[in-house]
């Protein structure tokens, strides 16, 4: 199950329409409609205002491939070496879904450090 189609399960767990979802993020019915059919991957801040708005962690959006443990659909922005993926993906798995919330929001918050960033 792929990003879109946990976000339309949520969605719908939570029993709301697209364009209350939409209108809960800023965004419009067929953004939302887009997410869910996967024509258009959300960006991680999207992903995590989804979350929040459907008051799930945003682990529970986030498909992991059984065979590989990295995730199906959400592209990697920058080159890393498949032994630090592996690494990472290793630590990350460890958590709990709490924890794997802190994880994303640490490094979220080490983009922000010019020192780390470039």
């Amino acid at each position: 199950m792929g990003v879109g189609e946990r976000i339309k399960e949520f969605r719908k767990k939570k029993g709301l329409t697209q364009a209350e979802l939409g209108a809960l993020l800023g965004v419009s019915q067929q953004m939302i409609g887009q997410f869910e059919n996967s024509l258009t991957p959300p960006k991680i801040e999207t992903l995590q205002k989804i979350a929040s708005a459907l008051n799930v962690p945003v682990t529970q959006l986030i498909p992991l491939s059984p065979s590989t443990e990295q995730p199906d659909e959400i592209p990697l922005t920058c080159p890393m070496s498949s032994e630090a993926l592996k690494k990472l993906t290793l630590y990350f798995n460890k958590l709990n879904d709490t924890g794997k919330e802190k994880a994303l929001e640490r490094i979220e918050e080490l983009t922000e450090i010019a020192k780390y960033t470039e």
